[in-house]
């Protein structure tokens, strides 16, 4: 089975730091919980390390420089292309699942380029990354709204949806990141899940129509950091009124200068929900009879064909024929999906197919 999850957001928004942080905090429970994920090419490996590196460290850089950008020294995408970021979900030994995150350059979002819109188009699920301040700064100040504009390009991506012209999505994230601040703080927790739901207001509107009408849709925040917070915003020139050009963002370094972000795993949990949900289809399938492997095919084959060959797809045949394997395998992604958060400010915002029972 292969997953595409494209990553929207707009420049400097945090979404390569968002994929080092995630691999790395789930590593050691998919081991114990019996699975094996792996990051599959080199590219994939080096430029993960090198922005993990450069996270580890910030919590020092912003105790010597409060203006200093929370995504500095994290590589950027190129402008007009899209990075791909694979991982390798592992049973028995054989590649079962392939995880396909795809990053593309916050200025081909904000320009909603080709590369983009075929990205978004033919995913599975879209993870949408909110940098923060600037939606809770519009959210308390209208006179502010184009620094949500420009930061986190809603507009466009209202416009994605609203000219869907590819397969259902089975799953929307909408992640705001850089949110220690909120989550730090209980008192604040509602305030960040009432400005998503106020700023996105657009793009839940058109997910709630018949064409998402199979759409599950959640809001998963997330922390890259953990050790660095939000601490208000200052002004380039004092004489000038406030815009999102006349303003720099200030950060504060916590008591502890470690890195030790949250709950930045949470979108890979859902990820490999998708993945268990996969295998619970061909264990109804395997139950009406047999036939799982070519009823999984038939659903969700297309792209292993395309992209794996024949050779490795007889391989994963025989392992959906070993119905000990695929039960061993179902109960170990079911048991890293079960970590998914659904209590404030994490919610299930829009049931869809992936969170319904399956039918017989």
């Amino acid at each position: 089975m292969i997953v595409d999850i494209a990553m929207y957001g707009g420049p400097r928004a945090g979404k390569t730091s968002l994929l080092a942080s995630m691999y790395s905090s789930v590593l050691g429970e998919t081991r114990r919980a019996g699975l094996d994920i792996r990051r599959s090419n080199p590219d994939t490996i080096r430029q993960l390390d090198e922005a993990e590196d450069s996270l580890a460290s910030l919590a020092s850089q912003v105790a010597n420089d409060p203006t200093l950008s929370s995504g500095e020294g994290v590589a950027s995408t190129q402008s007009g292309e899209a990075r791909r970021f694979d991982f390798i979900v592992q049973g028995s030994g054989v590649d079962v699942a392939a995880l396909r995150f795809y990053d593309f350059a916050g200025e081909d979002i904000a320009n909603m380029s080709k590369v983009v819109r075929d990205g978004v188009h033919t995913a599975d699920i879209l993870l949408v990354a909110i940098n923060t301040p600037p939606m809770m700064e519009a959210h308390k100040n209208p006179d502010l709204s184009q620094l949500h504009l420009r930061m986190n390009v809603p507009d466009q991506l209202s416009e994605l949806l609203n000219d869907w012209s590819g397969p259902a999505l089975s799953l929307v994230m909408l992640c705001p990141i850089k949110c220690e601040r909120w989550l730090h703080d209980p008192e604040l927790t509602g305030e960040l899940n009432n400005a998503v739901h106020e700023m996105y207001r657009a793009t839940l509107s058109i997910l709630s129509r018949d064409a998402f009408a199979d759409t599950t849709v959640v809001l998963a925040p997330v922390e890259t950091v953990g050790a660095v917070s939000y601490d208000g915003y200052q002004l380039y020139d004092p004489s000038a009124p406030p815009s999102h050009r006349n303003i720099v963002m200030r950060w504060r370094s916590e008591k502890s200068a470690f890195w030790a972000p949250r709950f930045h795993e949470q979108p890979f949990r859902w990820a490999i929900f998708q993945v268990a949900r996969g295998v619970d289809y061909a264990h109804v399938a395997q139950g009406e009879g047999g036939g799982a492997f070519q009823k999984l095919i038939a659903k969700f084959g297309h792209k292993w064909a395309n992209e794996w060959g024949l050779p490795k797809i007889r391989v994963i045949e025989d392992f959906w024929l070993d119905q000990s394997g695929v039960e061993t395998f179902r109960v170990a992604a079911h048991h890293l999906a079960a970590g998914r958060k659904l209590d404030e400010p994490y919610q299930l915002i829009k049931p869809g197919r992936l969170t319904e029972p399956l039918q017989r």
